[in-house]
């Protein structure tokens, strides 16, 4: 379903670590938004919320040479319904209000609408379109087809939780046969993982500790010091 295209570096930008894969088929916003959603917690068409943003799915578009579908709507089934725009995943997060030049951004938010965009000029405009070759947006009806760049948010990457439950201690080896990622990319060779288990409780190993004997110039269980700061 996806390549891999790359992680967005940006120290402070709140997308930055995020990691993108472009679509390998195209379809309308609806069917591209279900395939996002369906790659796991934190995946989603793109959000674009800073210029830096912007400019790296603007050279992720000119590599797949193609206009995108992005995560904007502000169709009726959305919370906010028509005029107001929304990042939508799982939840809504509103980014803007209005149309062409009155359209006002959200607080902490910007937007790169394409000039006297969103128009709602035709029935059904209601869904964020890419154009690649002027880096900017536009709003379009949601049954074009389209390819799209998926984002998946960095905390939710390379998650992966082992119960250990009755181990006794010893080597301990994962093997991992036929990897495939929710993107569809596999891996051909089998993956090993290994760590050593040790049920044994903390304690206390005193041997080489204690206060330091000026004159025995050494560490002692006990010792009388004049020193004010000893050792």
């Amino acid at each position: 379903l996806y390549n891999f295209y790359g992680i967005f570096s940006k120290s402070g930008d709140q997308s930055n670590n995020n990691a993108y894969y472009s679509s390998v088929g195209s379809g309308n916003w609806a069917t591209q938004q279900a395939n996002a959603l369906d790659q796991g917690t934190g995946s989603h068409m793109a959000f674009i919320q800073t210029e830096d943003e912007n400019n790296f799915i603007f050279q992720a578009c000119t590599f797949i040479d193609a206009h995108i579908w992005i995560g904007g709507t502000d169709g009726e089934d959305t919370e906010a319904g028509e005029g107001t725009w929304v990042w939508k995943d799982n939840s809504e997060t509103v980014f803007g209000t209005g149309a062409g030049e009155d359209f006002i951004n959200a607080d902490g938010f910007e937007s790169f609408w394409n000039s006297g965009e969103p128009n709602d000029a035709g029935e059904g405009e209601d869904y964020a379109q890419y154009y690649y070759n002027r880096k900017k947006w536009n709003d379009l009806s949601g049954t074009q087809s389209m390819k799209t760049i998926i984002e998946i948010e960095s905390e939710e990457l390379n998650k992966f939780t082992l119960p250990l439950t009755d181990l006794q201690e010893g080597l301990v080896t994962i093997t991992l046969k036929n990897v495939t990622d929710k993107a569809g990319n596999e891996i051909p060779e089998d993956v090993y993982y290994s760590f050593t288990y040790d049920t044994t409780s903390p304690g206390y190993d005193g041997v080489g500790c204690g206060v330091y004997d000026d004159n025995l110039v050494d560490y002692v269980v006990s010792a009388h010091t004049r020193d004010l700061t000893p050792q």
